[in-house]
C-alpha cells in the first residue's frame, strides 16, 4: 500500500529550491548550503506553490520569498504476520500428555515522518509460546497436574540503511523545518529494541473427600 503522511507537509517548489540555492552559493547571506543540500538530496519538491516564506538575506536585510507547495509523494507501507500453531494430546491409562506450541512473526515497512522509502521504518517482532502438561489421575478423587511453560519475545525497531551524514557529519540525522512542519530523517524514536523471556513451572494437586474438594501446589517463574 500506498504511505502517506499523517497531516500536511510543505516543501519548496523547484523555482523555491532554486532560489534558496543561489543564496546559499553567495558569502554572508546566512543560508547555509548544507541546509540547503538536505532540502535538494532528500525532499521531493512541491508540484504547486500555494504560498511563501520570507527568507533574511543577511547580506542585504532583504526578506527574500521562496514558493512552497504541499508535499505529495507516497512510499511503500505494509504489514505481513505468519501465526503457527501446533497441538498434542495422548491418553496413556490414567496419564494425559498435552503439548501445546505456537509462533508469530511480524514484518513491517512504515511511512516515517517524512514519507519517502529513504527514511521508512522496518520493526519486526518473534513470539513463540510452548507449553507441555501431564496430568495423572492418581485415585479416584486425586488428580494432578504439572505444566511447564516458556515465552520467547522479541522486537526491534531498527534505523534501516541510512544515506550518509550531509558535510563532516558522521551520521544523517533529524532535521526539522518549524514553519513547514517539515521532519527530515528516520523516526527519531529509533533505534530501540527489546526482549522478553519467561519460564515456568507448576504442579497443583486436587483432593476431593466428600462435599470439600482441596487444590493445592506451587509455581515457579523466571
Amino acid at each position: 500500500q500506498a504511505g502517506t503522511s499523517s497531516g500536511q507537509i510543505l516543501v519548496p517548489t523547484a523555482a523555491g529550491l532554486a532560489r534558496l540555492e543561489a543564496l546559499g552559493s553567495q558569502a554572508g547571506t546566512g543560508i547555509s548550503p548544507l541546509n540547503v543540500g538536505i532540502l535538494r538530496d532528500h525532499v521531493p519538491t512541491a508540484g504547486t506553490a500555494t504560498s511563501s516564506v520570507n527568507v533574511l538575506n543577511e547580506a542585504t536585510g532583504q526578506l527574500v520569498p521562496i514558493e512552497i507547495g504541499a508535499f505529495s509523494a507516497t512510499t511503500p507501507n505494509f504489514e505481513r504476520q505468519h501465526l503457527g500453531f501446533f497441538s498434542t494430546d495422548y491418553q496413556a491409562g490414567n496419564h494425559r500428555l498435552s503439548g501445546r506450541f505456537s509462533y508469530f512473526r511480524e514484518r513491517e515497512v512504515g511511512a516515517g515522518e517524512l514519507p519517502t522509502p529513504e527514511f521508512n521504518d522496518e520493526p519486526s517482532t518473534d513470539t513463540k509460546r510452548g507449553t507441555l502438561s501431564w496430568v495423572w489421575t492418581a485415585g479416584a478423587n486425586v488428580v494432578n497436574e504439572l505444566r511447564g511453560g516458556f515465552t520467547d519475545n522479541k522486537e526491534d525497531f531498527p534505523v534501516p540503511g541510512l544515506p550518509e551524514g550531509p558535510g563532516n557529519l558522521d551520521v544523517f540525522g533529524n532535521y526539522n523545518i518549524d514553519e513547514l512542519s517539515l521532519f527530515i530523517g528516520p523516526n527519531s524514536n529509533f533505534p530501540q529494541s527489546g526482549k522478553d523471556r519467561l519460564w515456568q513451572v507448576s504442579n497443583t494437586t486436587t483432593w476431593i473427600r466428600g462435599d470439600h474438594t482441596l487444590k493445592f501446589g506451587g509455581e515457579f517463574r523466571r
